[in-house]
């Protein structure tokens, strides 16, 4: 085909040649699957407009007085919740009543 095409303007072609290679008669996911291999990287970018179908859920305001909160004193910051006081020099993570309770500890400390 491209020998055909590349001779097109130099001397006259049969164009019933060309229709039986014309990509007319080649389905087009045969062309795709066959010019790109199957772990190339695509310039598909619509993933980037799907939006996330779970809810976060929401916990409420804790009912339990600041008096009863536990927390946790370290030389390091824990992760971003960690408040650390001047008064002695310790990182301070708030354990209980932890904003995603998920363990067993966060029921133990209800008790």
């Amino acid at each position: 085909i491209i020998s055909l095409h590349m001779n097109a303007g130099m001397c006259s072609v049969d164009t019933e040649a060309l229709s039986v290679y014309s990509t007319d008669t080649v389905p087009v996911l045969a062309q795709l699957d066959s010019t790109a291999p199957k772990t190339a990287r695509t310039h598909d970018i619509s993933h980037l407009c799907d939006k996330g179908h779970t809810l976060t859920p929401s916990v409420p305001a804790s009912l339990i007085q600041a008096s009863d909160h536990v927390y946790e004193a370290s030389f390091l910051p824990r992760d971003a919740t960690s408040i650390y006081n001047e008064r002695d020099g310790m990182w301070h993570t708030k354990v209980f009543p932890s904003d995603k309770p998920s363990s067993r500890m966060d029921a133990v400390l209800l008790d």
